[in-house]
């Protein structure tokens, strides 16, 4: 009976501290869940995971026969959709994939029908002149490099500012991303170009933004993303007064306006990725945030192939490769099921303790033992 008990002692405390040991486990999981990104349990793969994950997409929804076919409706298509057809003729030159002479002649046709040179070069002057006589293919390539010069940045600030003392509407988001765009320019000067690897796609996004903004090929998601930080980020009665870039520092509030920075960085490395007429294109695609942050994922290991894979395999398979499951969720999971594994083994054991305790009081009460 003694060495029962005893041995019913140990037990108990040993459940007690895989429980207490359990609950702990789990306490720290759900910090860490909740500190992630928006609490998500699904985070970004790394490069080696994501070449891989995006490998067996493509060997499964880019079999050469399925690039022809797509390229081959992609020429019937009206009005034909050239950043993609040459984002896939971009797969068949990686994959060395020969095209058939017949759909060659096809290719070749519809580009000399569509895109001869003298109709670019007009195309591109129109547009650098005025922003609404530009398309998706030529949008970027033409006006961007106007607004990446820091002038044009300086220039919105000090118009803002100026607007703003003479109680004039101006446009609030637009000297906002100014106000993003020199600032992670003036970063590279001062840092004499060392900070120039980190900011660059910073100043190259600011620039994009303001130009799709314009042009009203920014989704409702990313507007009011940009609105919102207007709103809270800058402190437009020390933006109006500054006058040194350290003044303009101090009317900035950083952590509301890093939602934007953040935004210029992906969208600023996706145009370095896949290129301006690309960039338009794949933000058009992005009607939700998950999808853009797939792309620009994406965009990094597929580069100017970026929009022919997501018309061969979809745009929502190619966002759900490019993430996978937290270690916190996993921790998460475990944890749970720490403490209710504890939990059933104690039951259990205590269970068995109350029915042997009830059979040792019968086998030794008076009444079971023979006259």
């Amino acid at each position: 009976m003694l060495i029962m008990n005893t041995f019913r002692r140990i037990a108990s405390a040993c459940l007690l501290l895989c429980v207490l040991a359990s609950t702990t486990f789990t306490a720290w999981n759900v910090w860490a869940f909740s500190q992630g990104w928006v609490g998500s349990f699904l985070v970004e793969r790394s490069e080696a995971e994501l070449e891989k994950a995006l490998a067996k997409l493509s060997q499964k929804f880019a079999e050469p026969d399925q690039i022809l076919e797509q390229l081959v409706r992609e020429f019937v298509s009206e009005p034909r959709n050239w950043l993609v057809i040459d984002s896939l003729m971009e797969i068949l030159v990686d994959e060395k994939i020969d095209l058939p002479k017949d759909i060659q002649i096809k290719y070749d046709n519809a580009r000399n029908t569509d895109r001869s040179l003298s109709d670019q070069t007009i195309s591109c002057a129109k547009c650098a002149w005025d922003q609404t006589a530009c398309d998706a293919t030529n949008l970027l390539a033409c006006r961007l490099p106007i607004e990446l010069t820091p002038i044009g940045d300086a220039q919105g600030v000090w118009n803002a500012g100026s607007s703003y003392v003479a109680g004039e509407n101006f446009d609030k988001v637009d000297a906002s991303l100014s106000a993003v765009g020199l600032g992670a320019t003036t970063l590279t000067v001062l840092t004499v170009g060392a900070g120039s690897v980190a900011t660059v796609p910073v100043k190259v996004g600011a620039g994009v933004l303001k130009i799709l903004r314009r042009a009203g090929k920014l989704p409702k998601w990313m507007l009011k993303i940009l609105k919102d930080a207007a709103g809270t980020g800058v402190n437009w009665q020390k933006f109006s007064k500054a006058r040194s870039l350290e003044e303009l520092n101090l009317a900035i509030n950083k952590r509301a306006l890093r939602p934007v920075k953040e935004l210029s960085n992906g969208l600023g490395g996706m145009f370095m990725n896949v290129g301006p007429t690309q960039t338009v294109y794949l933000v058009e695609q992005a009607k939700k945030a998950s999808i853009f942050r797939g792309l620009v994922a994406s965009s990094r290991v597929y580069g100017k192939k970026t929009a022919g894979y997501m018309k061969l395999i979809g745009s929502n398979r190619l966002v759900r490769a490019t993430l996978k499951f937290s270690d916190e969720l996993y921790g998460l999971v475990l944890g749970i099921l720490g403490v209710v594994t504890s939990l059933i083994v104690s039951l259990l054991t205590g269970t068995f303790g109350y029915l042997s305790r009830r059979l040792l009081l019968k086998l030794n009460s008076p009444l079971s033992k023979p006259d």
